[in-house]
């Protein structure tokens, strides 16, 4: 199963492309862009495919929202990781349409840890790969690994 739910902590990893239906109520609606993200295994994060931004050409983007709903006070928690063309395409993270992430190049070998206290109610993780007019560097795309929420 890709959304386990242990206690008040949800998490979701992205094995397969089940984890938009298989979650608890706590995943309101996902909403993707005509390329939304997809599971894939570009990279893999303990030995699971990670959830990467679609196939996009130039001067494109791919996006997806995930639309949650904390009971409690509590916190996200996720792992990224992007290689792109250094400055001119980006992997985004919003959280309530606030941009947290903005990260481009090769240079990340590693996911990198975000994490931030939320407040009880319904919130939002954007995630966002946008594209220049022109080349492509690296895997072309920014991914998560898995989604952690807590206060669910």
């Amino acid at each position: 199963m890709s959304a386990v739910l242990n206690g008040n902590v949800l998490t979701v990893t992205f094995e397969d492309d089940n984890w938009k239906t298989e979650q608890p109520t706590i995943i309101t609606s996902v909403v993707d862009s005509s390329s939304g993200f997809y599971s894939d295994n570009v990279w893999t994060y303990d030995g699971k495919n990670v959830l990467r931004s679609g196939a996009i050409g130039n001067s494109s983007t791919s996006q997806t929202v995930i639309n949650f709903t904390l009971t409690t006070d509590g916190s996200v928690e996720l792992n990224y990781k992007v290689s792109s063309e250094n400055n001119y395409d980006w992997f985004y993270i919003l959280i309530d349409d606030t941009q947290v992430v903005k990260k481009s190049g090769t240079s990340v070998s590693e996911f990198i840890v975000y994490s931030q206290e939320l407040s009880a109610g319904e919130h939002s993780i954007t995630l966002k790969y946008t594209k220049d007019g022109s080349s492509s560097v690296g895997s072309d795309c920014g991914a998560i690994g898995y989604l952690k929420l807590t206060g669910v």
